[in-house]
């Protein structure tokens, strides 16, 4: 459950590359089920090596993260990147729907960090800023970047 160090998350001053985020900073979050949308702070941060991940292209930029990460869709609420598809519709942080236009897996040697948000335990990753959450809903094996 973990992006790629150089993806960007939305914070309330703009966006900030996600190896610079440390423990009590602030970054936005959304819950799809209240509407209720600010400031969140930061609990944990995880970094970590992974041997998968899949490279999401969203309105012409990628974002790369292990399969497991949770990314909030239009249809279907939350679901594991590793089941994202061409077509997959997510929630950008200003409310609009954007298409996964690929999704291409890539085994190797990653660094990956992860965030452990307060409140609604979500943030907005990539651009454009995505919603994911940061637990996992599903089962993963250690090593699979799950």
């Amino acid at each position: 459950m973990c992006f790629t160090l150089s993806t960007t998350v939305q914070t309330p001053s703009g966006t900030a590359p996600l190896r610079a985020l440390a423990v009590g900073d602030t970054v936005i979050g959304y819950d799809p089920w209240r509407g209720t949308h600010g400031p969140q702070a930061v609990r944990t941060v995880v970094d970590r090596t992974v041997t998968r991940l899949v490279t999401l292209e969203l309105a012409g930029r990628t974002v790369s993260v292990s399969l497991e990460h949770p990314f909030w869709t239009v249809s279907d609420g939350f679901v594991a990147a590793r089941w994202l598809a061409a077509g997959s519709v997510l929630l950008t942080s200003d409310g609009e729907a954007v298409a996964v236009t690929s999704a291409v897996a890539s085994r190797g040697r990653f660094r990956v960090r992860n965030l452990t948000v307060a409140g609604t335990a979500t943030f907005f990753a990539g651009v454009p800023g995505v919603l994911v959450h940061n637990t996992p809903f599903f089962g993963g094996t250690s090593g699979d970047g799950g």
